[in-house]
């Protein structure tokens, strides 16, 4: 895996905050954008292990780095004067959230009914629930996120690039500096955080593909190769993220949710075993994912 990829560009474009509190991009920049997306379209096409698939998730990575890059450049939603609603306090921000994600799968509901309200990716809507995302904002708050624009990224944002925030929270704190039961709270979501972010990764990176029919044989061992992980105390964090993930992998393959979800799905169950098996892992359930979070 590599240690620092360097971050999407649309991620370091510069925006000016106009005098209604919104971001903006100028727009020779718009146009610098435009080419590098058809630069890259260029190299890809040369290279015979890539596919239009491959250049999607790519812009998708784009768009959640400039999603950041426009929340972070954004005046508190207090000082917008249009549409804005009226800040939340600690409680208020977490209950804003209580709307059921994985409800839509179970309901049938297709991918365009997922970005009602939320627009939300297929891998958003296979991982994210109330509990994800109360782990993140009690992270986030106990962390430092002290912008309200932050906070509500954390709550209401891309799931990607909440578990992104979060992580990046949790990994510049000083676990010694907190109380026992809150160092292993923050452990536990910066675990998660990394599960959920390269877990939708594996996601975009097999989402058009047709499942394999073996998915309980896959599920079976990925459960007992985490579960070895859990012999060492260190690796609990990761241990019980990664059984959240499976759990809701499960959850789809076994028929509550839509077809559209399954090929991801199985993405997502061939990265946990290739993270938790470093020997018996079966070739074909191999699938590496690269990562800027350690």
């Amino acid at each position: 895996m590599s240690d620092s990829p360097e971050t999407p560009a649309s991620g370091r474009i510069p925006l000016v905050q106009g005098s209604d509190g919104h971001a903006y991009i100028s727009a020779d920049r718009v146009v610098n954008l435009l080419r590098a997306i058809a630069s890259a379209h260029r190299n890809l096409a040369d290279d015979p292990d890539c596919d239009l698939h491959t250049a999607a998730a790519a812009i998708d990575q784009e768009a959640d780095a400039l999603s950041v890059n426009v929340m972070l450049n954004t005046a508190p939603t207090r000082e917008i004067q249009a549409g804005a609603r009226p800040p939340v306090g600690r409680r208020g921000i977490a209950a804003q959230r209580r709307r059921a994600t994985w409800s839509t799968l179970n309901s049938g509901a297709g991918p365009n009914d997922w970005s009602k309200g939320m627009k939300l990716s297929p891998s958003d809507a296979l991982l994210d629930s109330p509990s994800v995302r109360d782990q993140f904002t009690w992270a986030g708050e106990i962390l430092g996120a002290g912008e309200q624009q932050m906070l509500t990224w954390i709550v209401d944002g891309p799931l990607a690039e909440a578990a992104k925030l979060v992580h990046g929270l949790a990994a510049a704190a000083d676990l010694e500096s907190y109380v026992a039961d809150d160092a292993r709270r923050i452990a536990n979501a910066r675990a998660l955080a990394k599960v959920v972010f390269t877990s939708g990764r594996a996601f975009a990176r097999t989402e058009a593909t047709a499942p394999a029919t073996d998915w309980r044989d896959l599920l079976q061992f990925a459960r007992e190769e985490v579960a070895k992980r859990g012999i060492l105390p260190a690796n609990q964090p990761w241990v019980e993220a990664a059984g959240y993930a499976l759990d809701r992998c499960e959850q789809v393959m076994a028929g509550e949710g839509p077809e559209p979800t399954r090929g991801g799905t199985y993405g997502v169950m061939r990265h946990i075993a290739t993270v938790a098996s470093a020997h018996r892992l079966p070739r074909e359930w191999k699938l590496d994912i690269e990562t800027e979070l350690d």
